[in-house]
Formats: structure tokens, sequence, C-alpha cells
């Protein structure tokens, strides 16, 4: 009977057990004795994790995903999988290298599930754009063809200032009118179906960080018709994030013709301001985007 109330306790959402997370997990540690040492046991250690990490507390998400892959699983495809969790979450924590470990102490021989072969590596590639690695993570992207790749692909190319490169990888992801500037001739990928809808209101994070890095890198590249052409295609969502004005800003200074409003306030102070913005945005981006990978 104990064990029962144990086991739904510790697998129950704070709605269902009418008390909070943190209380839940309390409870958990108090008696986690009872945990069963079979596969519920494992689900249960699950569930628990995956409250830690909800709570931001991964010192204690490593160590029990670490009791979970080195005592509890002997499936080699759950073992890589909690191996990948515990990667993410040494991500998380800035424990790149030991995220990186985790990741080598749970390969296997046996051929994975495509999607956990593919996040393992990208992962990987993660991690290793943390340490400054980029030429290392781009080796381990080869065969990667994701939309999560292409933009990790673009950020290592945007760290480096290599602009052309960022232009490359990331506008197949926002497609411009025929009038433009073509895009380099690629074959196409399983990420080519994955781009953001130009009339969707509301991208994610990624989305929203890729976006930017490629209006700056058309205006980097001095390409002033695509960044306008850019800025039109996607008038929606520029207007949802405040970014009108900055994006204007870039066109003038990559050599275009914006047309400016007659205020009583100036509009290059404003147009400054909101460019300053859309910097801070990026910088806020880049870290959601980080949280919400890792």
């Amino acid at each position: 009977q104990m064990l029962n109330v144990f086991e739904q306790l510790c697998t129950a959402t704070d709605a269902a057990a009418g008390v909070d997370t943190l209380t839940l997990l309390v409870l958990y540690f108090e008696y986690r004795e009872l945990t069963p040492s079979d596969e519920k046991g494992n689900a249960i250690l699950q569930d628990v994790i995956n409250k830690l990490i909800s709570m931001s507390m991964y010192p204690r998400a490593i160590e029990m995903l670490n009791q979970l892959v080195q005592y509890r699983l002997k499936d080699p495809i759950a073992k890589a999988r909690a191996g990948l969790q515990l990667a993410e979450v040494h991500a998380a924590n800035k424990t790149f290298a030991a995220g990186l470990a985790a990741l080598d102490s749970t390969v296997t021989s046996q051929i994975l599930p495509k999607d956990l072969y593919d996040a393992r590596l990208l992962m990987r590639a993660r991690l290793q754009v943390e340490d400054e690695k980029y030429d290392a993570a781009l080796i381990t992207l080869q065969n990667v063809t994701t939309k999560a790749a292409d933009y990790l692909r673009a950020d290592i190319a945007w760290q480096r200032n290599n602009l052309p490169e960022v232009v490359r990888v990331l506008r197949r992801y926002f497609p411009l009118p025929p009038a433009t500037t073509p895009a380099p001739a690629t074959a196409p990928t399983a990420a080519d179906t994955q781009a953001p809808a130009a009339n969707s209101p509301v991208w994610g994070v990624p989305d929203q960080l890729a976006f930017l890095q490629l209006a700056f890198a058309f205006a980097g590249t001095k390409a002033p018709q695509d960044l306008q052409a850019l800025t039109s295609a996607y008038a929606s969502q520029t207007n949802t994030l405040g970014l009108t004005e900055a994006l204007d800003f870039l066109t003038y200074s990559a050599g275009g013709k914006v047309a400016v409003a007659d205020t009583a306030t100036s509009p290059w102070q404003r147009t400054v301001l909101s460019l300053q913005q859309a910097t801070r945005l990026e910088q806020q981006l880049r870290a959601a985007a980080q949280a919400d990978l890792f």
C-alpha cells in the first residue's frame, strides 16, 4: 500500500497530487528507499529527474541521471537516450566537458533511431561550440540535415563573422520574392520542409534568432535589396518583434533607400535606439535559445 502511494506521488503532476513540485521532490527524497529496482523504479527516477530539471536543480538531476545510466539502465538505446539528457543537463549547468563525457560514455554499437542519433550529434556539436571548437562541431554536423543543425552552422559562421556563410545557410528558411538575388543552388534536404511559414504570426526563439542573424548578415554583406525584401516578406513578424525601424536603419546602412517618417522626435535617434533594441534582442534570444535547446 505504501509503495503504491509512493509511486503515485512521484509520478503525479502538481495538479493531480494537489501539492507543488518542490513538495513532491521532498517527499521522494524522504522515502526514496521505496524506489523499486525494476522498470517501474526507473520510470519513477526519470519523472523525479524531469521535475528537478524543471526547477533548475541541475546538480541533483545530474547525480540521479548518472545513477540511472551507470547502475540501472541495461538497454543500450535507453542508456543512449539517458546519456543525451545527461549531456543536455550538463550544458544547462555550464559543465560542458562533462556533457561530452556523458555522450562518450553512452556510445553503443547498436543502431540508434535516426532522431536519437541526430540529436546526440547535434548535442555534441553544441557542446563543442561552447568550447569554441568550431571546426570539430562542423565535422560532427556533417551528416545531420535538420533545421536545428543548419541554425547551429549559421551560428558558428556568425561567431566567426563569416556573414556570407550566414546568408548561404539561413536564406532557405526565409524565402524571398523571386525578384531578389537568387539563393545559391543547393540540394534539397529534409530541413527545407522545416522553414518557418511567412504568414505564421509566431516564431519560436531559434527562428527569431536566425531571422535577426540573416538580417544583420544581409546588411553586413551590403545586400540592401535582399534586406528590404526580407523586411517586406516578414513584416508581420518584424512588427510583432518591434524591429521595423531597426531593419530600416540596417537597410540604410547597407546602402538602400528607406522612407523616414517626419515626426517631432529625431527619426535617426529612434532608429539608433531601435537598432540597439535589436542587438539586445539578439543577445536575449541567443540566451533563450540555449536554455530552450539545453
